[in-house]
């Protein structure tokens, strides 16, 4: 199974967990930090999928497997497309009923005398000067490799799980919303409610909190690291950063890495270009062995020093799946092995693309896409 199906099918999983939890709220019962997690999390997963379809694609062989991977793909995006479509009756009632709610207040402030304190508007604003807005809240993905699990647990428990002003709910939420593939996997199957929070997060710790695994994976990432035939900057940049963060990992989890300084040296001199290498024998004053941190020094300068002179690595920026999408286009080099994109209409406005690209949706205002949609009877039901 290549790396695009593989993650087409762990986005299609955390997209149907997201149904489910759409399918048990009305917009009456939705919540603000509902409608601010999904709000970030939807646009993100449709725009991996969009990556994983141009992977996909170029790989077609024949008209027959393109319409293959269409039929596939298209439910797909016009699920997530009818699940915004549902955020936006969400933000409706959300912000109807949080208008009333500030003309309540501002009517029993009206009816306070003046220097009488207001109990119900004091507790109201102790509780919004506590409460952080959720919408400014980014968390790392986890897919389930344990050599990211340290960093993913200690920032989510930064910001999730030890704030107290958050409910078991609301974490749950938030925890789905950074999982993928089969750490997603692992608590799709348990019922989003405050209590069962314990039981998920507990769920996930007890799987990847593997301390031999995690040291293990650490130190396969410093072995893994290739070898450079140039010099480059960033390859200089990420071999320095993950020796570094990855003998880090290994000591928070009480190994004493003080002692591997002569063997971590020699893995990362031997990966580094000839010339890098004369540079950095050069830097060494007599025959002594240097230490780690003198040679992470070095190559953190080597690229300082790369960069100002104009030597930095680039690649095209441009996305992978638009560079494969150009590809698509080109007529100066026709072959008749290479399989015809397939057409496709949209219901809206009758155009050649998908209905969640539609140019006359995505110009109309949030407010006014319920009316478009229904009037286009785009979905049975939204």
């Amino acid at each position: 199974m290549t790396d695009a199906r593989k993650s087409l099918r762990g986005h299609k999983g955390y997209l149907t967990r997201c149904k489910k939890f759409f399918d048990s709220v009305t917009p009456q019962t939705a919540t603000r930090a509902n409608h601010s997690t999904y709000k970030k999390a939807l646009p993100e997963l449709q725009e991996k999928i969009d990556l994983a379809y141009g992977e996909l694609y170029d790989d077609c062989q024949d008209n027959a497997e393109i319409q293959a991977l269409d039929a596939e793909i298209n439910p797909i995006l016009d699920l997530v497309f009818e699940l915004r479509i549902k955020l936006d009756l969400w933000d409706e009632e959300l912000t109807k009923k949080e208008a009333a709610e500030q003309a309540q207040a501002a009517a029993a402030a009206a009816a306070t005398p003046a220097g009488t304190p207001n109990p119900q508007s004091t507790l109201n604003q102790n509780q919004s000067s506590m409460k952080p807005k959720l919408p400014q809240l980014t968390l790392p993905t986890f897919t389930g490799k344990y050599e990211d699990w340290l960093l993913f647990r200690d920032r989510f428990n930064q910001s999730v799980h030890n704030r107290a002003d958050l409910s078991g709910a609301e974490k749950f939420e938030y925890l789905l919303a950074a999982l993928e593939g089969p750490a997603a996997d692992l608590i799709e199957s348990i019922p989003l409610q405050d209590t069962n929070y314990p039981i998920a997060y507990n769920r996930l710790v007890d799987t990847f909190q593997h301390t031999r695994e995690i040291i293990f994976r650490q130190v396969d990432r410093i072995l893994d690291q290739p070898e450079m035939h140039s010099r480059s900057a960033s390859a200089l940049r990420s071999m320095s950063n993950i020796t570094a963060n990855s003998l880090a990992a290994i000591s928070s989890l009480g190994q004493v890495t003080k002692s591997w300084d002569a063997i971590i040296i020699r893995i990362i001199t031997r990966k580094l270009d000839s010339t890098t290498k004369l540079r950095f024998n050069q830097t060494l004053p007599n025959k002594d062995m240097p230490s780690l941190q003198t040679l992470l020094e070095f190559l953190n300068k080597e690229v300082i020093d790369l960069a100002s002179a104009g030597e930095m690595s680039t690649a095209s920026t441009a996305k992978p799946y638009e560079k494969k999408q150009d590809s698509y286009r080109r007529d100066s080099h026709p072959s008749s092995s290479r399989p015809k994109p397939i057409s496709m209409t949209c219901d809206l406005c009758k155009g050649s693309h998908h209905n969640y690209a539609c140019p006359k949706l995505n110009e109309t205002p949030e407010k006014e896409r319920k009316r478009l949609v229904e009037k286009s009877q785009l979905f049975g039901q939204t």
